[in-house]
């Protein structure tokens, strides 16, 4: 059980990682970058339910 919790915090860890590229990515081109995910990490909101039906991602 601590192995799988161990990899789910490595996995975790490596997401964050490319996430922070991807918001940092979006301020050094001012943002004009037209998405809906860096734009939810940027304010720190959750995406809106239309945003997230355009890109075919459906909620659990």
């Amino acid at each position: 059980k601590l192995k799988d919790v161990r990899e789910k915090m490595a996995d975790l860890a490596r997401m964050e990682a490319v996430l922070s590229e991807l918001v940092c990515a979006c301020h050094a081109r001012k943002g004009n970058v037209s998405c809906p995910l860096i734009a939810s990490l940027q304010d720190g909101t959750k995406l809106a339910a239309s945003a997230r039906g355009s890109h075919g991602v459906t909620t659990p």
